[in-house]
């Protein structure tokens, strides 16, 4: 009774073997060949699909959307692109500074190496990252996604306001009426505002207790309604990173209406505007 017994087993991708010598991987008893006259297959595992390298295609300030091309050190900033993996992650990432492989890194020539961004929210579905500039960048460089990713260039002003929301407790204001603005880009804040002082380590929070307080080293100009307003305090917002807090008095002067412009600039840097009601 004669009985089956294997021998060897193939498993073959890709074209034939030029010779013997080409199969790799492969076990069988001494001079078998189940291809009599022929070479032996070539063993040849397939190779991965290499995952698509990211594209950057815009970077914009985080809170208005606009000065597409430049975003101050510590600031909200919004990276959209192409090829961001295939998972969402919106919140619970900060401080991390990767997501599935995923991570923002900023370099510039006043820097030892490259620098990588805590993130916020990564939103492979809408091709967009929203990350935290961080604030050891020099005022010129460029931002990279990583892995592999075309680099993208970024002008780092001193400041590039972005206007994110104003607190009223959903009254409108008066005359005299003390208003908060929350902004990112206002730039460098150090404890007391000083100019030599160390901004907040980058991954950090201001201290919710407000000790110490991290004050903008320059103050904004706001006005509204085109009436300059008193600024009482312009910084980071305790408890916050990249969150920035501005405190005005509605001027005397200011306009009536539902829709008065408020707009906030720094020396140096783009505007932006708001809205809030002023009733008399």
């Amino acid at each position: 009774m004669r009985r089956a017994g294997v021998l060897a087993v193939w498993i073959c991708w890709g074209a034939m073997a030029s010779n013997h010598a080409n199969a790799q991987g492969l076990w069988a008893p001494p001079g078998f060949n189940p291809w009599p006259g022929g070479p032996l297959p070539r063993f040849v595992l397939p190779q991965p699909p290499a995952s698509p390298i990211p594209r950057i295609t815009a970077i914009v300030n985080g809170a208005s959307s606009g000065s597409n091309g430049e975003a101050a050190p510590g600031s909200f900033v919004t990276i959209y692109g192409s090829n961001f993996g295939s998972k969402d992650k919106l919140g619970d990432l900060f401080p991390a500074t990767e997501f599935e492989g995923l991570s923002a890194k900023f370099s510039g020539r006043s820097l030892p190496g490259e620098v990588r961004a805590p993130l916020f929210h990564v939103i492979a579905s809408r091709n967009q990252i929203n990350l935290l500039t961080p604030a050891e960048l020099p005022q010129s460089g460029k931002a990279l996604v990583i892995p592999e990713a075309v680099a993208r260039h970024l002008r780092l002003p001193d400041d590039c306001a972005g206007v994110s929301a104003l607190a009223d407790c959903g009254q409108p204001a008066s005359p005299g009426d003390d208003i908060q603005i929350f902004v990112t880009g206002l730039g460098r804040a150090t404890p007391g505002g000083g100019p030599g002082g160390e901004p907040l380590r980058t991954g950090s929070v201001a201290p919710a207790d407000g000790q110490p307080l991290y004050l903008t080293v320059q103050k904004p100009l706001v006005t509204i309604g085109e009436a300059p307003a008193e600024v009482q305090f312009s910084g980071l917002a305790p408890g916050f990173a990249g969150l920035y807090q501005v405190n005005v008095r509605v001027p005397s002067g200011a306009p009536r209406g539902d829709e008065v412009p408020i707009t906030i600039a720094m020396p140096d840097g783009h505007p932006d505007k708001a809205a809030i009601a002023i009733r008399w």
